[in-house]
């Protein structure tokens, strides 16, 4: 799985852009991918989509945007595997390979062009 978040956010499989859903549903994923394999907490979440006024039903409506997620992050469904995001507490994680987010492997190459000119 390769994410590009440097521009347009895309998720693709094999070569193949996967559809991402609703607005909310891809700017909770792009919270996710900038704190790839740390947890980012539900409140976190609920304050980048709803600001400071989020409605009543917050917790509820994240957890069917994650749901829809997870299905659109898991495009195989003959050979399923473990799902992307997963629940913990405080809230949720995007387990990725860092070489499978553009922008980790920009900052990746800066550092190693960084240190090239240092040298």
């Amino acid at each position: 799985m390769d994410f590009r978040i440097l521009g347009p956010l895309e998720a693709s499989e094999n070569g193949r852009v996967l559809p991402l859903g609703a607005p909310k549903e891809r700017v909770l994923l792009a919270s996710l991918l900038l704190r790839a394999n740390r947890v980012v907490a539900t409140d976190r979440l609920i304050e980048v989509l709803w600001g400071a006024s989020p409605p009543g039903t917050a917790r509820a409506t994240l957890q069917t945007y994650v749901l829809r997620l997870r299905r659109a992050l898991q495009p195989s469904r003959e050979a399923p595997s473990p799902p992307l995001i997963v629940t913990r507490p405080p809230g949720y994680v995007l387990q990725v390979r860092p070489e499978g987010v553009d922008l980790h492997r920009f900052e990746r190459l800066v550092a190693e062009a960084r240190a090239a000119m240092a040298g």
